[in-house]
């Protein structure tokens, strides 16, 4: 292709764009066409083409009909892509705790259950506001009513920067217990508390702790470091 004038293969590889398909007919994905356009411009770089599909005025066509038909595409359904996250269901979480991924009988399952837990009662929208999490930002409190709840008192992150008041809890988040159930948070933070180091409950600690693995499920080896 190095060999075409510039103005006739801007027609082919428009026209290429238009027509190309999958062996099956099916269509390409949006950031497929794109790449075949940014292929076809590096092999013209390495052979000193005289000038770049990517930004040359003489490609003009082909970046007119990628544009269009990416748009084209993503009408159709492609390049949507489902990043959005959600909340489990139920009977999700009801497996979860079936096979032990979640709940207190191990440290990997305590921890799971902490982050899922602080997810969904404190709102935590991020790993950064998770990671940023200290030992003293949770609080046990107590209602006037006698109801025990843990409240988190959250920090600047960089997703809350405390720069827009619109960006910052009115009220602080909290989790309330649930008395007679093995799913009690509070209950779960209680566990986490008594299996943590003693130096590791100084108010500016990290809350998550790393896990001390072992395959014996036996042994006296403290759970966290």
């Amino acid at each position: 292709i190095e060999e075409i004038e510039p103005k006739d293969l801007d027609d082919y590889i428009a026209n290429f764009l238009i027509q190309v398909r999958k062996q099956d007919g099916e269509q390409y994905e949006p950031t497929t066409l794109r790449s075949f356009v940014s292929s076809f411009d590096r092999y013209l770089k390495k052979q000193d083409y005289s000038t770049s599909i990517i930004d040359g005025k003489e490609f003009r066509k082909t970046r007119d009909v990628l544009t269009a038909k990416q748009k084209e595409l993503k009408k159709a359904g492609k390049g949507n892509k489902p990043n959005a996250a959600r909340s489990l269901t139920d009977k999700e979480v009801d497996i979860l705790y079936g096979q032990n991924l979640l709940g207190c009988s191990s440290a990997e399952s305590l921890v799971n259950t902490l982050w899922l837990n602080n997810t969904e009662h404190f709102g935590l929208r991020g790993f950064k506001e998770h990671r940023d999490m200290k030992w003293g930002d949770v609080v046990e409190k107590t209602t006037a009513e006698g109801i025990t709840y843990l409240e988190y008192n959250e920090r600047q992150t960089k997703t809350r920067t405390g720069a827009d008041p619109k960006d910052s809890r009115t009220v602080k988040p909290k989790m309330f217990a649930v008395e007679g159930s093995e799913r009690n948070p509070l209950q779960v933070f209680h566990i986490y508390s008594s299996k943590r180091p003693d130096d590791m409950k100084n108010p500016e600690s990290p809350f998550y702790l790393a896990i001390n693995h072992t395959k014996n499920d036996q042994s006296c080896k403290p759970w966290f470091k």
